[in-house]
């Protein structure tokens, strides 16, 4: 049984590598899995393709965390 505590879960898309299609999928970090001692990252595949993706290009990207 997975136990979540302060668990960050995020949207992703990974690209496939023959075709023009991004697989979607749900990462969370860190997970507690009974029988492990260190925290787990769990991916879950939705069995989603998306085919068509526009990037907002005027938002920039979040790439590292502030820490307060």
């Amino acid at each position: 049984m997975k136990q979540l505590s302060k668990t960050k879960v995020t949207i992703r898309l990974r690209k496939a590598e023959d075709r023009k299609e991004w697989y979607v999928y749900i990462e969370s970090y860190p997970v507690k899995v009974s029988g492990k001692k260190t925290p787990q990252r769990i991916r879950e595949y939705l069995n989603r393709v998306v085919t068509t993706v526009e990037w907002d290009k005027k938002r920039t990207a979040r790439t590292h965390v502030r820490v307060y």
